[in-house]
């Protein structure tokens, strides 16, 4: 007699209201990985007589005969009015969900919606977002307005293409390009709402006409080049931007450090100790400076791994600087994180549950430390099946219907 498989279905979405019982009665095991679990009253009877376990987040109900639109997006989705449909829809976003104006309808149009990131919505649309489960931030905006990106440069052609009488939105910060001109858009009744702008001097009275006063001013002096994130101080930054310079954001020195008159740096400079004589010869203001051997920053990248191998095996640290997603090892102990480690303006840090409030202490900006026990961990019978692939059957997939 052969062996039973093993079947491991790793998905968003898992509708298991079309079950045959029949079909996955061949299985010895089933291990189903999913945020969103669709069941019916006749599938629930189903998968208990089988051998299944499933780790979902959310579990939802409906009859054999109900017509659903599922849908799995990574990234960026939008909703629109337009976006109204007689199917009812279940959607997981892994990234940004973006409601638009009046889109009350076509809400009502979901069952079901996991966003797992960030949701911005008008603020008339809160009420019929009763269908949302969100695991991240939510963004609230003006009605009137027209969402931007979360950083977003106005340059020389947004004034002539900005609508009159027209608000636009931003939850981060508003860059003005010194070769934009602001006149018109103050003689346009165009209005900017952001948390900060970052600006020359020479603008700011049509800066005052299109912005409000809870927003945070940056004013940058006339003739500094602006640079919109961190960066490593170079030959090439040098020779693209020019030697008077405004970083919003974080500034590494590189091994050899290029002529600059002027330099202002709204976060810290980081440098080594030997580096610190050549920073006092520069016209420089900055928020602070910290010494590090630049070669031990890790920056500008998807993800990232820390481990006790990496820390110890550097004399002043690392920084781990722009990154999306950080994961730290489980062999990396809290002083290590304390006395070796600098997080900044990451989205995620994932961690076990020791290290979080180690990680806490040393982390600037980041949007969130999640405990790996947060996260989809595979248990003893899983390992043990994943192990022998020979009898495992693995699907990989968005949505799977069984």
């Amino acid at each position: 007699m052969l062996e039973k498989k093993n079947l491991i279905i790793n998905c968003d979405i898992c509708d298991t209201r079309k079950i045959n019982e029949e079909n996955y009665s061949v299985f010895e095991k089933i291990i189903v990985n999913c945020d969103i679990t669709i069941v019916s009253d006749r599938s629930k009877g189903a998968i208990n007589k089988l051998p299944i376990t499933i780790n979902n987040n959310t579990v939802i109900e409906m009859s054999d005969d109900m017509n659903v639109n599922i849908k799995s997006v990574d990234g960026t989705y939008e909703i629109t009015e337009n976006m109204v449909s007689d199917t009812r829809t279940v959607l997981v976003v892994n990234g940004e969900l973006i409601l638009g104006r009046n889109t009350e309808n076509a809400l009502k149009c979901y069952e079901k919606i996991l966003v797992n990131g960030t949701v911005k919505y008008p603020k008339s649309v809160e009420g019929y977002m009763g269908s949302l489960t969100i695991n991240g931030e939510t963004v609230s905006y003006p009605d009137d307005c027209i969402l931007l990106n979360d950083r977003f440069m106005v340059d020389r052609f947004f004034p002539m293409r900005a609508k009159k009488n027209t608000s636009y939105f931003s939850n981060g910060t508003i860059f003005i390009d010194e070769n934009a001109n602001t006149n018109i858009l103050a003689e346009n009744a165009v209005n900017l709402f952001s948390k900060n702008i970052v600006f020359h001097e020479n603008k700011i009275n049509d800066i005052i006409a299109i912005t409000d006063e809870k927003i945070n001013y940056v004013v940058v002096p006339d003739g500094l080049s602006i640079i919109t994130d961190s960066c490593i101080l170079d030959n090439e930054l040098v020779k693209k931007h020019g030697t008077s310079l405004f970083v919003y954001g974080d500034l590494i020195f590189g091994n050899d450090i290029p002529k600059v008159e002027r330099l202002f740096v709204s976060g810290k400079i980081i440098l080594k100790k030997e580096q610190k004589a050549e920073l006092d010869n520069i016209n420089a203001e900055y928020g602070s400076i910290e010494f590090a051997d630049n070669s031990n920053v890790i920056m500008n990248v998807v993800k990232a791994y820390v481990n006790e191998n990496l820390l110890a095996s550097v004399d002043d640290g690392v920084i781990v600087m722009n990154v999306a997603e950080v994961k730290i090892s489980d062999d990396v102990k809290e002083e290590q994180i304390i006395g070796c480690l600098k997080l900044r303006n990451c989205g995620r840090v994932i961690c076990s549950d020791n290290q979080k409030s180690a990680v806490s202490v040393v982390s600037e900006n980041v949007g969130i430390i999640k405990s790996d026990n947060d996260e989809k961990k595979p248990d003893d019978e899983l390992i043990e099946m994943l192990i022998n692939p020979d009898m495992t059957k693995m699907v990989n997939s968005d949505e799977y219907v069984m």
